[in-house]
Protein backbone atom coordinates (compact mmCIF):
# COMPACT_ATOMS: atom_id res chain seq x y z
CA UNK A 1 0.00 0.00 0.00
CA UNK A 2 1.29 3.44 -0.86
CA UNK A 3 0.64 6.10 1.75
CA UNK A 4 0.72 9.03 -0.70
CA UNK A 5 0.29 9.90 -4.36
CA UNK A 6 2.45 11.99 -6.70
CA UNK A 7 -0.24 14.67 -6.39
CA UNK A 8 0.36 14.81 -2.63
CA UNK A 9 4.08 15.38 -3.21
CA UNK A 10 3.38 18.16 -5.71
CA UNK A 11 0.90 19.84 -3.35
CA UNK A 12 3.26 19.72 -0.35
CA UNK A 13 6.62 20.46 -1.97
CA UNK A 14 5.67 22.06 -5.30
CA UNK A 15 5.61 20.65 -8.80
CA UNK A 16 8.85 22.44 -9.68
CA UNK A 17 10.85 20.63 -6.98
CA UNK A 18 9.32 17.25 -7.78
CA UNK A 19 9.89 17.75 -11.53
CA UNK A 20 13.52 18.76 -10.93
CA UNK A 21 14.30 15.81 -8.67
CA UNK A 22 12.35 13.26 -10.72
CA UNK A 23 13.94 14.20 -14.04
CA UNK A 24 16.48 11.68 -15.34
CA UNK A 25 20.02 12.42 -14.19
CA UNK A 26 21.47 12.31 -17.69
CA UNK A 27 18.48 13.74 -19.51
CA UNK A 28 16.54 16.96 -19.86
CA UNK A 29 14.65 18.33 -16.88
CA UNK A 30 10.90 18.10 -17.30
CA UNK A 31 8.81 21.16 -16.63
CA UNK A 32 6.39 21.46 -13.75
CA UNK A 33 3.60 21.72 -16.35
CA UNK A 34 4.66 18.39 -17.91
CA UNK A 35 4.65 16.78 -14.48
CA UNK A 36 1.26 18.24 -13.61
CA UNK A 37 -0.20 16.98 -16.91
CA UNK A 38 1.33 13.52 -16.41
CA UNK A 39 -0.34 13.31 -13.00
CA UNK A 40 -3.72 13.81 -14.68
CA UNK A 41 -3.29 11.73 -17.85
CA UNK A 42 -0.46 9.36 -18.78
CA UNK A 43 2.21 10.92 -20.98
CA UNK A 44 3.74 9.38 -24.07
CA UNK A 45 6.98 11.36 -23.68
CA UNK A 46 9.70 8.89 -22.58
CA UNK A 47 11.40 11.50 -20.37
CA UNK A 48 8.15 12.30 -18.57
CA UNK A 49 7.37 8.58 -18.23
CA UNK A 50 10.80 8.00 -16.68
CA UNK A 51 10.27 10.89 -14.27
CA UNK A 52 6.85 9.62 -13.20
CA UNK A 53 8.27 6.11 -12.75
CA UNK A 54 10.99 7.58 -10.55
CA UNK A 55 8.37 9.35 -8.40
CA UNK A 56 6.29 6.17 -8.11
CA UNK A 57 9.39 4.11 -7.26
CA UNK A 58 10.39 6.55 -4.51
CA UNK A 59 6.86 6.48 -3.07
CA UNK A 60 6.97 2.67 -3.14
CA UNK A 61 10.37 2.55 -1.41
CA UNK A 62 9.23 4.99 1.28
CA UNK A 63 5.98 3.06 1.82
CA UNK A 64 7.82 -0.26 2.18
CA UNK A 65 10.26 1.33 4.62
CA UNK A 66 7.32 2.58 6.66
CA UNK A 67 5.68 -0.86 6.63
CA UNK A 68 8.84 -2.31 8.17
CA UNK A 69 8.33 -0.01 11.17
CA UNK A 70 4.58 -0.62 11.37
CA UNK A 71 4.88 -4.32 12.22
CA UNK A 72 2.80 -3.82 15.39
CA UNK A 73 -0.26 -3.14 13.26
CA UNK A 74 -2.33 -5.14 10.83
CA UNK A 75 -1.32 -4.02 7.34
CA UNK A 76 -2.51 -2.54 5.12
CA UNK A 77 -3.75 0.19 7.43
CA UNK A 78 -7.23 1.57 7.04
CA UNK A 79 -7.18 4.73 4.86
CA UNK A 80 -8.91 6.60 7.69
CA UNK A 81 -5.97 5.85 10.00
CA UNK A 82 -3.55 7.15 7.38
CA UNK A 83 -5.63 10.32 6.97
CA UNK A 84 -5.89 10.91 10.74
CA UNK A 85 -2.21 10.42 11.58
CA UNK A 86 1.10 11.89 10.38
CA UNK A 87 1.72 8.81 8.19
CA UNK A 88 1.13 10.54 4.85
CA UNK A 89 3.43 13.46 5.67
CA UNK A 90 6.08 11.08 7.02
CA UNK A 91 5.90 9.17 3.74
CA UNK A 92 6.19 12.46 1.88
CA UNK A 93 9.33 13.42 3.78
CA UNK A 94 10.89 9.99 3.16
CA UNK A 95 9.98 10.12 -0.54
CA UNK A 96 11.33 13.63 -0.92
CA UNK A 97 14.64 12.55 0.60
CA UNK A 98 14.82 9.56 -1.74
CA UNK A 99 14.12 11.73 -4.78
CA UNK A 100 16.94 14.07 -3.86
CA UNK A 101 19.46 11.19 -4.12
CA UNK A 102 22.88 12.45 -3.09
CA UNK A 103 22.01 16.14 -2.87
CA UNK A 104 19.36 16.71 -0.17
CA UNK A 105 19.45 20.02 1.66
CA UNK A 106 19.97 20.13 5.42
CA UNK A 107 16.24 20.79 5.91
CA UNK A 108 15.34 17.70 3.88
CA UNK A 109 17.87 15.59 5.83
CA UNK A 110 16.44 16.86 9.13
CA UNK A 111 12.88 16.04 8.09
CA UNK A 112 13.99 12.57 6.98
CA UNK A 113 15.72 11.99 10.33
CA UNK A 114 12.62 13.22 12.20
CA UNK A 115 10.44 10.87 10.14
CA UNK A 116 12.67 7.91 10.99
CA UNK A 117 12.63 8.85 14.70
CA UNK A 118 8.83 9.03 14.62
CA UNK A 119 8.62 5.62 12.91
CA UNK A 120 10.99 4.18 15.52
CA UNK A 121 8.58 5.49 18.16
CA UNK A 122 5.71 3.72 16.41
CA UNK A 123 7.74 0.50 16.18
CA UNK A 124 8.64 0.61 19.88
CA UNK A 125 5.09 1.37 20.97
CA UNK A 126 5.91 4.85 22.30
CA UNK A 127 3.78 6.36 19.52
CA UNK A 128 0.31 4.86 19.06
CA UNK A 129 -1.62 5.11 15.80
CA UNK A 130 -5.14 5.89 16.93
CA UNK A 131 -7.75 3.73 15.22
CA UNK A 132 -5.22 1.24 13.83
CA UNK A 133 -5.75 -2.42 14.54
CA UNK A 134 -2.90 -4.14 16.36
CA UNK A 135 -2.51 -7.87 15.84
CA UNK A 136 -3.23 -9.92 18.97
CA UNK A 137 -0.30 -10.93 21.14
CA UNK A 138 0.89 -14.49 20.60
CA UNK A 139 -0.92 -16.97 22.80
CA UNK A 140 1.02 -19.09 25.22
CA UNK A 141 0.26 -22.69 25.94
CA UNK A 142 0.31 -25.92 23.99
CA UNK A 143 2.43 -25.65 20.89
CA UNK A 144 4.11 -22.40 21.91
CA UNK A 145 7.81 -22.34 22.72
CA UNK A 146 8.76 -21.96 26.35
CA UNK A 147 12.02 -20.50 27.57
CA UNK A 148 13.42 -21.41 30.96
CA UNK A 149 16.64 -20.03 32.39
CA UNK A 150 19.04 -22.88 33.14
CA UNK A 151 21.82 -23.17 35.64
CA UNK A 152 25.25 -21.72 34.98
CA UNK A 153 27.68 -24.46 34.11
CA UNK A 154 30.68 -22.31 33.49
CA UNK A 155 31.86 -19.82 36.04
CA UNK A 156 34.60 -18.99 38.56
CA UNK A 157 34.32 -22.38 40.31
CA UNK A 158 34.85 -24.20 37.02
CA UNK A 159 38.08 -22.26 36.48
CA UNK A 160 39.65 -23.27 39.79
CA UNK A 161 42.83 -25.18 39.19
CA UNK A 162 43.69 -23.46 35.91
Amino acid sequence: MHYITPQDLARWYGTREIADTASPDAGPIISSEQLQEAMQTPSEDPVVIEAMNRVEDAIGQASRLMDSYLHRYTLPLDPGVVADTPLARVCGDLTRYLLHDDKPSEAIKERYAAAIRWLEGVASGKVILGGAESPPLAATGAGSPEFVAGSTEFGASALQGF
